[in-house]
């Protein structure tokens, strides 16, 4: 089984902490426009941020059952945009996959949908490389956490993305600041995302997304290593995010 994190970033320059944060945890995009306005002006700057990257994208059309549908017209768009920004041979040869969601329909053909989104979840597979991370269960731990949440009985949680090793509930972990001060402590509840909600476990290992109880001091941009391992990635935190 392949499972598939899907997260929405903001499309305007005035969140692009958040949005820099979002892509921190993923693997490629999928840029998803109306099959009548094609890209909008704030479609530009999320993309841009994507491409730099060097992120793959997967176009996709959507409200392609709207009876001024021009698909043409917004894949050629849409092409002009990413050669704008300065995309490499291999992200300007993008997948297009046209859509109707809400009927729950896609396929490749404008003209020819399937009566589910299989079509669409087969093109991310095929056309969005798979976590290049390690997943051996000794690797020392690193986890960058992308992002913070608040609940009203468990206290402050950190969600980050495992890029290195694996951690479990209870684990004794440290928390590597950016200026690489660190702070330890143990993990009380290890979730991950299922569908639109979350689902305790006990244990994640690398190219998981996870939220994470226990650990007060956690802000977004520290480093979830192995506590006190021997490795050489133990205490190195990864690069900062905004």
């Amino acid at each position: 089984d392949v499972k598939i994190n899907v997260m929405d970033t903001p499309g305007h320059a005035d969140f692009g902490g958040e949005v820099e944060r979002v892509l921190s945890m993923a693997d490629g995009v999928l840029l998803v426009v109306d099959s009548v306005e094609g890209p909008k002006p704030q479609t530009r700057f999320v993309l841009d941020k994507a491409l730099k990257k060097g992120m793959k994208a997967l176009v996709v059309v959507n409200k392609i059952d709207r009876p001024a549908a021009r698909p043409d017209y917004v894949v050629d768009k849409c092409f002009d945009l990413f050669v704008e920004l300065d995309a490499t041979d291999v992200q300007t040869d993008f997948t297009v996959v046209y859509a109707s969601g809400i009927q729950g329909k896609a396929g490749l053909d404008p003209e020819a949908l399937d009566d589910d989104l299989g079509v669409l979840f087969d093109a991310i597979m095929t056309s969005i490389d798979a976590p290049t991370v390690a997943t051996v269960a000794t690797d020392d731990l690193q986890a960058l956490v992308a992002n913070i949440d608040v609940d009203e009985y468990k206290g402050k949680m950190g969600i980050a993305r495992i890029t290195n090793g694996s951690v479990k509930n209870g684990m004794q972990v440290s928390l590597v600041h950016p200026d690489k001060t660190k702070q330890t402590g143990r993990i009380s509840n290890l979730f991950v995302f299922d569908n639109l909600g979350k689902r305790e476990v006990e244990s994640a290992e690398a190219g998981e997304i996870i939220m994470f109880t226990g650990l007060d001091a956690v802000e977004i941009g520290d480093t979830l290593v192995t506590n006190e391992a021997g490795g050489a990635n133990a205490a190195d935190p990864l690069p900062p995010i905004a």
